[in-house]
C-alpha cells in the first residue's frame, strides 16, 4: 500500500485525540522519516510524547517545530504547558509571553500564563491574565474555575465563591468545581450550602474521596456525628490508605475503625 501523508497525518491525529498513544507513535514514524523538518509533524510528535510523559524528548521536538516556524503560537503555548507541568515555571512564562508577542489576545496563552503565576503565588498577576482571557472567552467555565482557585488561594473567599458559581452556571457537570465551591463555602461559614455542594460533587463522581471526606468534616462541625462517622468510613472504603479519615474517626472516639457502616 502506497504511503499517503495526508491520510497518515489524519490517522495520527485521530489516535492522539483518543489517547491511543502507541498507535499514534507507530503511525507518525513514516511522516517523521519523510518530513523530518516539517513544523506540523514535529509539533504533533511532540504533543504525543508529552501525553506519554516523555518530557525531554517532547521538548526536543517542540523546539524542532519552532525552528521550522517560530511564529506558531500553538507550539509556544503547548511547550509552555509542558514546562508548567514539570514545574519549570520561569520557562513556562517565557513560552506564554512568546505566544502573546505573536497574538496578545490569544485566550489560552493568557489563561495559562495566569495559572503559572498562581503556581508562583503571584496572585495579582494571575488574576490579571485570567480576567484578560475571560474578556475574550466569557463563556469559558474552566477560566472562571481557575479564577476561583486563585481567589481562594489569596483568601478572597467571596470572590472565590462568585467565580466557582459562574463556572458552574456554564458547566454544572464539573465535580471539582462543586467540591472547591464547598471548600470556599466552608471557609465562608455557610456549612449547609457547603454540604449540598459536596453532595453534588459526589453525585457526579461517586468515588470522589475528597468530597466524601469533606462531607464527614462538615457533618462533624454541625454535630451530626453518626453521619460524619459514616462518611469517614466511606472515605476509608474508597481509599484504605487515607489516613485523615482514620484520624477523624479516632478523634470522634470511634473504637471500631473498620470500613463498614
Amino acid at each position: 500500500m502506497s504511503f499517503n501523508p495526508k491520510k497518515s497525518m489524519d490517522r495520527t491525529v485521530q489516535f492522539y485525540s483518543t489517547q491511543q498513544l502507541d498507535k499514534a507513535l507507530k503511525e507518525i514514524q513514516p511522516l517523521l522519516k519523510a518530513f523530518p523538518n516539517d513544523a506540523a509533524v514535529n509539533h504533533l510528535y511532540a504533543c504525543i510524547l508529552k501525553s506519554g510523559n516523555e518530557h525531554l524528548r517532547a521538548i526536543e521536538y517542540f523546539n524542532k517545530a519552532l525552528f521550522a516556524n517560530s511564529k506558531n503560537i500553538n507550539v509556544w503555548n503547548d511547550l509552555g504547558c509542558l514546562y508548567k507541568d514539570i514545574t519549570s515555571y520561569d520557562k513556562a512564562i517565557s513560552c506564554f509571553e512568546k505566544a502573546l508577542d505573536i497574538n496578545e489576545k490569544h485566550p489560552q496563552a493568557l489563561m495559562n500564563l495566569g495559572n503559572v503565576y498562581h503556581k508562583q503565588q503571584r496572585y495579582n498577576l494571575a488574576v490579571k491574565y485570567l480576567e484578560k482571557g475571560i474578556e475574550i472567552q466569557p463563556n469559558n467555565a474552566m477560566a472562571y474555575f481557575s479564577l476561583g482557585n486563585i481567589h481562594k488561594s489569596a483568601n478572597q473567599i467571596e470572590l472565590a465563591v462568585l467565580n466557582y458559581k459562574k463556572s458552574l452556571s456554564i458547566n454544572p457537570k464539573n465535580h471539582k468545581a462543586h467540591y472547591n465551591l464547598a471548600l470556599a463555602l466552608k471557609d465562608y461559614g455557610d456549612l449547609t450550602l457547603a454540604i449540598e455542594c459536596s453532595k453534588q460533587a459526589i453525585e457526579l463522581q461517586p468515588n470522589y474521596v475528597l468530597a466524601v471526606m469533606l462531607l464527614g468534616e462538615l457533618n462533624e462541625y454541625i454535630g451530626n456525628l453518626d453521619t460524619a462517622k459514616s462518611y469517614y468510613r466511606k472515605a476509608l472504603a474508597l481509599s484504605p490508605s487515607f489516613t485523615e479519615a482514620y484520624w477523624s474517626l479516632a478523634n470522634l472516639g470511634n473504637n471500631n475503625l473498620t470500613t463498614s457502616d
